[in-house]
């Protein structure tokens, strides 16, 4: 029977009328020289007119396999939206076969591979292909069916549905992240923390930036509705508890990052803090030991900048010392920022130590230092806080306060994921991480 007529009971091709003669389409087929005709052989056609979807069913062999067909030729010559496979594969829409590097088997009536495909290419149950794909569930498969499902869902080409998943299991499997500023070296470490207990738990991370603006805090807050993810660890600098009910309101798990305790309140919102007045009060203790004075204080209105100044401001008062206003100055978390502070110090005074609120400003103090031809630490010492990775790479290297970035992280997903668990307890939790001075040759 001529190409272009096999019908499914050997009729007429109901689709024949619209494709063009059997030696036109060849023709068609292959429009780039030098290559030859590339013929087409049916080997089933058949069409269920009571379909909901009037679904028609061909699969199609090239008798001969190459790259750039044309695409829009073999939809006319087939009457099918095809699925166009380029050279090692078999065309399949709806129907059995799947080829790569020359191996054949069995797939479902999708486009898109199943687990049931993979499950059938490994030789084990559906159940087990999902505990291996789901994430936490494959510690519990040993490791030779592990690697099994694995080779057969990469030979097969099979992607997961989280759509599918989130909609069988009523959550988006992500969460997400507010962080401040991404450009801060603070904060990547603490989003590789976070990161990490997500993987684990078979979850994605999406990663807002607010540059430290209100406006910005609350736009975040409406795309995570928006988004409806699972949970939220964030950093506000001026959104607080109240801010954060309708998320709460609407099952949205979330975990503050603070630089003191916070009251729990009535809702189960938690807070993982760092007590940057102890912490603060600590480093300038440090100085005063040292013999360092006076000591000026490069502080920021926002965030922790507050509460770093007020450590600052009780070791003095410890020590019997008072406020100096011309050792005082703030500007934002920047090594820009802590630069022209530096600067607008020297012009009044010249301090025998500089207290900068984060590592950054430290970094922008040595350079102002640098430029006005003063050594670190024998005519200043310069102290930091927040110990980022290029702490210790800077000259000379900085003496500052470490606050475990990724460890944090780690903490704050972990607190997360219990009460996504229903694991945490009624009311917020209010938990302390840990801080420790690491003396370098800066201080």
């Amino acid at each position: 029977m001529p190409d272009g007529e096999v019908g499914a009971a050997g009729g007429r091709d109901p689709h024949a009328a619209r494709a063009a003669p059997t030696t036109q389409a060849s023709r068609t087929l292959s429009r780039r020289p030098p290559m030859p005709p590339i013929s087409l052989s049916p080997l089933v056609h058949a069409y269920e007119p009571n379909s909901r979807l009037r679904t028609l069913m061909v699969i199609l062999l090239y008798s001969a396999c190459r790259p750039c067909q044309d695409v829009r030729a073999a939809r006319r010559y087939c009457g099918a939206a095809l699925d166009f496979a380029r050279k090692g594969f078999i065309i399949r829409i709806t129907n059995t076969y799947y080829q790569k590097e020359g191996a054949l088997g069995e797939v479902s009536s999708r486009n898109r591979p199943t687990q049931q495909d993979v499950a059938r290419l490994a030789g084990v149950s559906q159940t087990t292909v999902s505990l291996v794909l789901s994430g936490p569930g494959a510690s519990l498969v040993p490791e030779e069916t592990r690697r099994r499902v694995l080779e057969a869902a990469e030979r097969l080409g099979y992607v997961p549905d989280s759509n599918a998943r989130g909609l069988r299991m009523r959550k988006t499997f992500t969460i997400a992240s507010i962080i401040p500023d991404i450009t801060n070296p603070f904060y990547p470490e603490v989003e590789r923390g976070i990161q990490d207990v997500a993987d684990q738990q078979g979850y994605d991370l999406i990663v807002y930036n607010t540059d430290g603006l209100e406006e910005k805090e609350r736009k975040c807050l409406r795309s995570v509705l928006q988004r409806r993810v699972d949970g939220v660890v964030g950093v506000f600098f001026h959104l607080g508890a109240n801010d954060l009910r309708p998320l709460l309101e609407r099952g949205v798990h979330v975990v503050r990052l603070e630089p003191r305790a916070q009251e729990t309140g009535p809702w189960p919102l938690d807070n993982l803090y760092v007590d940057s007045v102890a912490a603060a009060r600590a480093a300038t203790e440090y100085l005063l030991a040292r013999g360092y004075w006076p000591i000026a204080m490069l502080s920021a209105d926002t965030g922790p900048g507050p509460l770093r100044l007020r450590g600052y401001l009780e070791a003095l008062s410890a020590h019997g010392l008072g406020v100096e206003a011309d050792l005082l100055e703030r500007s934002d978390f920047t090594e820009q920022g802590g630069y022209e502070a530096t600067r607008r110090l020297l012009g009044r005074r010249r301090p025998r130590a500089i207290f900068a609120a984060n590592d950054l400003m430290a970094m922008g103090a040595l350079l102002a230092l640098r430029e006005a031809g003063l050594q670190v630490p024998d005519e200043v010492a310069v102290m930091g806080f927040d110990d980022i990775p290029t702490a210790k790479m800077v000259n000379p290297p900085l003496t500052t306060v470490k606050l475990f970035q990724e460890q944090l992280g780690r903490r704050a997903a972990a607190m997360l994921f219990e009460r996504m668990r229903g694991e945490g307890p009624a009311m917020g939790r209010s938990e302390e991480m840990p801080f420790e001075l690491v003396v370098r040759c800066s201080a």
